[in-house]
């Protein structure tokens, strides 16, 4: 592994950023006046990153990390700053989720990566060591940042969703809720769910937010047009096929007007004496449209812009 010095932004002397290239997930760092710091979010492949920003922000310790939410990108690096002394938080969603599949999900993300193994010989998945139900502050000298779980009905992007501010500096860490510029991951989501958390969120007042991934929205009310971003309407299609004489949901897709492809190729098995089915759900800030199921005529499905943002 190369190592990768850090897209560091700086909010203000207690705050920063480590912002992934390409829409990679971006890091928090917020440091106290005596250099200990709380690090939002870490990913173990990203480890060089992470200590070049750590050194040039002046951060000389982790002192807690939290885990915005379970996705490996997010928690892989739990173990190893565990072992470096750090407190390890989250939500009460996120060390459920962690629970249930956890190591298995480790096992499988860093099994892609043959290096890890060889640069770290004893990793292995990090369990959190302090979780909240619903909020909680965490102090460090000279800043406070208060955390707050932020899935709507438990579940929007991930069970474990949860937000970080600084209330003083009207600084938002949003976590999965929010992408900017770049398509979410909404395969484990609950996308109803989630338009209500971004509601929720934009009926606040922040001056800077760092979304889980895209640039950073600084500037009055400017963060308000990366929620707005964040909100275009998604259109799930779901394909039924006949199997043993019952209705199957084979494979489900997920498009949005700014997708940088508007076309996507699905491969279904099923028996050609029976009928495909489709359905179309719209997903927009005013709430979920789900169209009516219907039999697929032709070998391709048109999905008009129109569909997609009434």
């Amino acid at each position: 592994m190369s190592k990768s010095s850090a897209n560091l932004h700086k909010f203000n002397d207690s705050a920063y950023a480590i912002i992934g290239a390409d829409g990679l997930t971006n890091f928090g760092l917020v440091k106290g006046t005596d250099g200990s710091a709380l690090l939002i979010d870490a990913d173990i492949r990203r480890m060089d990153e992470i200590d070049d920003g750590l050194q040039r922000a002046g951060c000389t310790q982790v002192k807690y990390l939290l885990n915005t939410h379970e996705n490996f990108d997010h928690s892989s690096a739990n173990y190893y700053f565990e072992k470096n002394g750090a407190v390890i938080i989250g939500s009460d969603g996120c060390w459920e989720a962690l629970q249930m599949d956890g190591d298995a999900k480790f096992a499988e993300m860093s099994g892609r990566e043959p290096g890890l193994k060889s640069r770290y010989p004893d990793l292995k998945m990090g369990q959190l060591q302090l979780t909240f139900a619903k909020s909680m502050t965490i102090h460090l000298p000279g800043v406070d940042v208060q955390v707050l779980h932020s899935a709507h009905n438990g579940k929007s992007h991930s069970l474990g969703d949860s937000i970080a501010y600084i209330e003083r500096d009207r600084i938002l860490y949003a976590g999965d809720l929010l992408y900017t510029r770049y398509h979410p991951v909404t395969v484990y989501g609950d996308i109803p769910n989630w338009i209500s958390s971004i509601d929720h969120l934009m009926t606040q007042s922040f001056t800077s937010v760092l979304p889980g991934h895209g640039p950073v929205s600084e500037g009055g009310d400017a963060y308000k047009s990366a929620f707005a971003d964040s909100g275009t309407s998604t259109v799930v299609v779901k394909f039924v096929v006949m199997l043993g004489g019952k209705p199957s949901i084979q494979r489900t897709i997920e498009l949005r007007p700014k997708d940088p492809s508007n076309i996507q190729s699905v491969v279904l098995f099923y028996d050609p004496n029976q009928p495909v089915g489709y359905q179309v759900t719209r997903y927009t800030p005013q709430g979920e449209k789900k169209g009516t199921l219907k039999t697929l005529g032709t070998d391709f499905l048109l999905i008009g812009t129109s569909e997609i943002t009434q």
